[in-house]
């Protein structure tokens, strides 16, 4: 049987600290129920990059840039394995799966690195036994099998590059706002108009980025559409080939909506 595979991402914005857990844990659960396998990238807490950044300042004069990324990259791993559990505790049956055992292979500086390949059979065998895998975001390795880091916002990053090489049906990047505006809401507030569809050139001159800008050049050249959405959004952003058009503003909802909402609500 052909499953259909949705990648989340789940940045600090929505899973700032461990309260943040059990609402992402429903938001995939969601998904899962929706009839999708669940790939979940997931980004460091809120404030651990640079608190173990002021770590390795305090350790080392000068942090060599592999070292410095070997241990900023355990917060990703640690927000991953926290995130697992909160499934588990929802009767999901994760896993979790490291840079190392996907084979994300990367090159260029080791803290703004890019991510050339991907062991895709780990992810895709991982997937036949798990509806659900957790990812850390960020995170790669170079030629010689060191730590590497894709940037700072390179969790938007590594769930555009696992679904570009997984061929998923969909690719979510999950922020706390529910859409791309064209000025950034938490400022100007939701009178700001929203796009509904927006495409990737448009999205790197935007005067209010929300993705990674390595991210989504990225997605271009490798012709990846994503979606824009928080976790209780119907009506998330589209980006990709289709032309930039804008929609009326949508003010954020409280209520929870389901993951067959926001199928329903593409354009």
């Amino acid at each position: 049987m052909t499953r259909r595979v949705c990648v989340l991402k789940l940045g600090s914005s929505v899973i700032p600290d461990e309260a943040a857990l059990a609402a992402s844990a429903a938001e995939i659960l969601r998904w899962r129920d929706r009839g999708y396998h669940v790939v979940a990238v997931v980004s460091a807490f809120a404030g651990v990059t640079d608190d173990l950044h002021a770590t390795a300042g305090r350790l080392c004069d000068e942090p060599r840039p592999d070292l410095l990324a070997a241990l900023q990259a355990t917060g990703e791993a640690h927000s991953a394995a926290m995130l697992a559990l909160a499934c588990h505790q929802r009767g999901l049956r994760p896993t979790v799966l490291d840079a190392r055992t996907l084979g994300i292979v990367t090159d260029g500086p080791p803290l703004d690195a890019w991510p050339r390949q991907l062991a895709s059979s780990a992810l895709a065998r991982a997937l036949d036994i798990h509806p659900i895998v957790v990812v850390p975001g960020f995170v790669g390795c170079g030629i010689a099998g060191e730590t590497t880091l894709l940037g700072r916002g390179g969790s938007d990053m590594t769930a555009l590059f696992l679904a570009h090489t997984l061929g998923a049906d969909r690719c979510v990047l999950l922020k706390d706002v529910d859409g791309w505006y064209v000025d950034d809401p938490r400022i100007a507030g939701f009178g700001s108009p929203r796009y509904q569809t927006l495409h990737w050139d448009d999205a790197l001159e935007s005067p209010a980025p929300l993705v990674q800008d390595k991210a989504v050049a990225l997605a271009r050249s490798l012709r990846q559409p994503f979606d824009v959405a928080s976790l209780d959004s119907l009506h998330p952003t589209a980006v990709g080939p289709t032309p930039t058009h804008l929609n009326v503003p949508i003010a954020v909802s409280n209520r929870v909506d389901t993951a067959a909402d926001l199928d329903e609500a593409q354009p």
